[in-house]
């Protein structure tokens, strides 16, 4: 068994406004793909990742959303991660594992 990374969606950071009391977050407009709550996320800024980690909200005007798709904005956090930057790109992918071929000789 081997493991592959399936990217899923790709997000671009956009300005947002935060409520004083609501979480750190980014506002997002998905530009290819879909995204969906249990995504693991790589956080890229200047062509250079950043943070991989796993998303900890996905919201779509202030309710809770199972999947964004594309065109659509939203609202995300990622989980142990604060210094989400106007103009940061999200990506969204799934590990799974890939059983190997067997090839005959």
């Amino acid at each position: 068994m081997s493991m592959q990374r399936l990217k899923r969606a790709r997000n671009h950071t956009v300005p947002s406004t935060t409520a004083e009391k609501s979480p750190p977050g980014a506002g997002c407009r998905v530009v290819d793909g879909s995204i969906k709550r249990d995504a693991e996320v790589r956080l890229m800024r200047d062509g250079e990742q950043v943070f991989k980690g796993k998303l900890s909200s996905l919201k779509r005007f202030k309710d809770d959303a199972r999947e964004v798709t594309n065109g659509m904005e939203c609202g995300m956090g990622i989980a142990n991660f604060n210094d989400i930057q106007v103009g940061d790109t999200v990506e969204a992918f799934v590990t799974e594992r890939v059983a190997a071929e067997l090839t005959a000789q």
